[in-house]
């Protein structure tokens, strides 16, 4: 049996990601690039990989989102959400986002709401 690495969900979050930006007719937003396995230095210099990165700038302001994707058997625990705002503290300016097929622990899903952490189910 082949080991679950995530990467094909990481790649199929990605894809989801870029169709949604694309389709967005509205948008006057333009050369939005989804980037998987994005590397980004933090503040203290120290390199950290994001699943799924897209950014973009207007007005002015530079908008910067991450995805977390974890394809796990189980709900997403509170810990996993804990480690990406550890992991994301130090990188200012992030909207952040989780992805997984199977759900939140209830712990996990409060402790999201509060530090504005999206949460999807795909």
């Amino acid at each position: 049996m082949k080991k679950n690495t995530g990467t094909e969900y990481e790649a199929f979050v990605g894809a989801i990601q870029q169709s949604l930006i694309n389709s967005e007719v509205s948008s006057n937003l333009k050369n939005i690039k989804v980037e998987v396995n994005k590397k980004i230095e933090d503040i203290n210099g120290i390199v950290r990989q994001f699943d799924v990165y897209w950014e973009f700038n207007l007005g002015g302001y530079d908008y910067k989102t991450v995805i977390e994707c974890k394809d796990y058997a189980s709900r997403v625990s509170i810990e996993k959400i804990d480690a990406l705002l550890g992991k994301t503290s130090d990188i200012p300016g992030l909207r952040l986002i989780y992805a997984t097929r199977t759900g939140y622990q209830i712990g996990a899903q409060t402790k999201a709401n509060k530090h504005k952490v999206d949460l999807l189910i795909v």
